[in-house]
């Protein structure tokens, strides 16, 4: 699955707003929630949804009713559309998206330096998340697809 940021959310059927950003655990990797708002944006009006009633279809995020609520666990990190994404010292682009595996396990993050420039993908065991508001990766080869 690839939720992309700015994706249409849906819930009950209707319209609930834009994909906004994930919450992901740090040790695990594990998305635990995803931020949603109207216009697609972090602030007060944004609000959170468990991963676990979320579900991913081409084009479109269904938030599922009834769904159970992740247990709290410290040290998660926020990532969204302002997440820098820095390799060898240097920012490469800025986070558009993720790959994640149905149970909610981040696979890789997808980049972009600009809106017209193709976007890469940074596998999920190289990534360095420690550092808030930026996924810092140690490779200097490309995989420019």
């Amino acid at each position: 699955m690839e939720p992309v940021l700015g994706t249409d959310v849906r819930e009950h059927g209707h319209r609930a707003g834009r994909l906004a950003g994930f919450e992901v655990e740090c040790a695990s990797r594990r998305i635990r929630k995803v931020i949603l708002s109207g216009d697609g944006e972090l602030g007060n009006h944004a609000v959170t949804r468990p991963f676990s009633g979320v579900q991913i279809e081409s084009g479109t995020i269904e938030i599922r009713p009834f769904a159970p609520s992740d247990s709290a666990t410290d040290g998660a990190v926020l990532l969204s559309h302002t997440t820098r994404i820095i390799r060898s010292g240097r920012e490469v682009g800025r986070l558009s998206g993720v790959q994640v595996a149905p149970d909610g396990a981040l696979q890789a993050v997808i980049g972009r330096k600009n809106w017209w420039t193709r976007r890469f993908t940074l596998d999920a065991a190289s990534i360095d998340l420690s550092i808030p508001g930026e996924i810092r990766t140690g490779t200097t080869a490309t995989r420019a697809a």
